[in-house]
């Protein structure tokens, strides 16, 4: 018996849909990208405990956005599972710091993988789970906040 897929009309509405969620991100505006969730939806970013609720992923993601002057995502590849209802995609991610950690707004970039649980054809998912190594931008703040620190006067 042949796996389910999505028609061409579906394909393109969830690669469209999935663009336009990472726009909202990228925006690093929680107002506008937590319209892409449901009230109920779960979160897990990299090794963080999920969050839960739109109560809980909120206060997360803007302390996790702050940090940030540019977010972007380049879209590279996606793959469905009809049955499981899941939207699985893989991106290159560049992120800046925020201009008061790096007056430099030094640009890193790390590969990463989302997966997006939402009834095919609907605008809200109920789980989204990132897999990403953020420690090159972990790295650079930690590296920046000890100069930071090291020429401050004691």
């Amino acid at each position: 018996m042949a796996a389910a897929s999505l028609t061409p009309e579906q394909v393109d509405f969830e690669e469209a849909w999935t663009g336009e969620f990472y726009q909202a991100a990228d925006s690093l505006n929680w107002d506008r990208w937590s319209t892409f969730f449901s009230e109920d939806a779960e979160f897990t970013f990299a090794n963080a405990p999920t969050v839960r609720g739109l109560a809980e992923i909120g206060p997360f993601v803007q302390a996790t956005l702050g940090t940030f002057s540019l977010m972007s995502h380049n879209l590279t590849r996606f793959s469905f599972d009809v049955e499981k209802q899941l939207n699985y995609h893989s991106a290159q991610v560049t992120y800046a710091l925020h201009s008061s950690i790096d007056p430099e707004l030094q640009k890193i970039t790390v590969p990463g993988v989302g997966i997006i649980t939402k009834r095919f054809g609907e605008r809200k998912l109920t789980k989204y789970e990132v897999y990403i190594d953020t420690s090159p931008v972990q790295a650079r703040a930690k590296e920046l906040l000890a100069a930071k620190a090291a020429a401050e006067p004691k």
